[in-house]
């Protein structure tokens, strides 16, 4: 009967990436652990795109020799979702789930947590994942906890793509029981000429108009100080020759209209009645 790893006490261990070395390398690996006292390592964090190579086609042999050789040094794994690293294939297939940062710019894959994780593409395939291994690993002797994805809100808590904007909208509707008015009234931007007169108005941060910091050091002339000591920041070119400029703080929202996009494209209205203001 094979024997389940059970971890007394406090675990000793951490983060255990082989995929990223040669395979001959590993053998050594177990002795340095067993050496060093480890009792737990957590394995497949990043490992989405080995495990699935292509949408649907599952290449669980890696993973199988993993498990298979912590189990026989007495190792215990802690194995990951990898659901923090989607593979090329899926932005490939699934470009709308690339996240879109708050001046609508959208990012490329390339590192891990480049996702919008609100996306409903994203979401269905990290669930297929996590089942997959949960369906291959769970009696698995070597396996004593489960890595529920990885630094959940680190590199793209704040999406500002379509549908997160939809659903920031179905969130604006319940917190203001569906109400424009209530929402005007608790926001004050009619004040600032933003308004909001229809939901699909109201998505997303964006870049305004840019606002002059004036240079205190210039009192006029025919030519305007280019390097000056007594702009902020310190020797920054000019405001007077080349005005500088600050984004808008992260709480005013409105959507996008500088630049085409389809913010809010084919996504149901808010049909509460507009408010009038003077």
């Amino acid at each position: 009967m094979t024997t389940v790893l059970r971890v007394p006490g406090i675990a000793y261990g951490g983060d255990y990436n082989p995929e990223q070395w040669p395979e001959d390398v590993w053998i050594e690996d177990m002795r340095l652990m067993r050496e060093a006292g480890v009792t737990m390592v957590s394995v497949g964090v990043f490992s989405w795109a080995l495990l699935e190579p292509a949408e649907g086609r599952y290449d669980f042999s890696r993973m199988d020799r993993i498990l298979d050789l912590l189990h026989d040094n007495g190792i215990a794994a802690d194995l990951a979702t990898p659901t923090a690293a989607p593979p090329a294939w899926f932005f490939r297939a699934y470009p709308e789930a690339l996240p879109v940062d708050r001046d609508g710019r959208t990012l490329w894959p390339g590192s891990r947590q480049t996702f919008c994780p609100s996306n409903p593409a994203y979401r269905s395939a990290a669930l297929r994942i996590a089942g997959a291994l949960g369906e291959r690993y769970a009696d698995h002797p070597a396996l004593a906890m489960w890595h529920v994805h990885n630094e959940y809100g680190c590199h793209n808590a704040a999406c500002y793509c379509d549908t997160s904007a939809a659903a920031f909208r179905t969130w604006l509707r319940t917190r203001y029981d569906d109400d424009l008015r209530t929402l005007n009234q608790a926001w004050g931007p009619p004040f600032g000429a933003s308004g909001t007169t229809r939901g699909r108005r109201s998505c997303r941060p964006a870049p305004r108009a840019p606002t002059p910091i004036p240079c205190t050091a210039w009192t006029g002339g025919a030519s305007a100080p280019t390097n000056c000591s007594r702009c902020t920041p310190p020797n920054a070119t000019c405001c007077a020759a080349s005005p500088r400029t600050f984004p808008p703080p992260p709480t005013s929202w409105s959507c996008a209209t500088s630049t085409p996009s389809t913010i809010g494209a084919g996504l149901p209205e808010w049909t509460s009645s507009p408010t009038t203001t003077t």
